[in-house]
């Protein structure tokens, strides 16, 4: 099954807003401590995840990200998609698409500016880390 449960209203709709307490990736890594692999699917809101992680991902130098990209939800969050790939790419990382099977391709500027049902996993690996899907 495949349930979306947004944070926000779809145009033409109201909902009940409810608080939720949430816990930032750095309140709950003691410093020093490194992880080797984050995955985010919080619709549109993996910017404020990544920067609740600065620095954990900061002291992660295998870190590898797996990341569900959907530029509409991104943008409902008040973040330009274009942003998360520019955040990731000054961290050093390489960006790629996943494709159907798994395999990386490449990630374009124009994967930025699709329809808002379209969404996609994306892979980040540090420069000069091996990755393996």
């Amino acid at each position: 099954i495949n349930v979306c449960h947004l944070f926000f209203s779809s145009p033409g709709e109201s909902r009940q807003n409810i608080s939720i307490p949430c816990v930032s990736l750095n309140d709950s890594f003691s410093d020093g401590t490194a992880v080797d692999f984050i995955k985010t699917d919080i619709q549109g809101y993996e910017m404020a995840a990544l920067q609740g992680a600065n620095r954990v991902i900061s002291q992660s130098p295998r870190l590898k990200l797996l990341i569900e990209f959907w530029p509409y939800g991104l943008k409902m969050a008040g973040e330009e998609p274009h942003a998360l790939i520019d955040l990731l790419s000054r961290r050093h990382f390489q960006i790629s698409k996943v494709a159907g099977k798994g395999a990386p391709i490449a990630l374009t500027e124009k994967a930025c500016l699709v329809e808002e049902d379209v969404f996609f996993n994306i892979c980040a690996v540090r420069t000069g880390v091996a990755v393996t899907l």
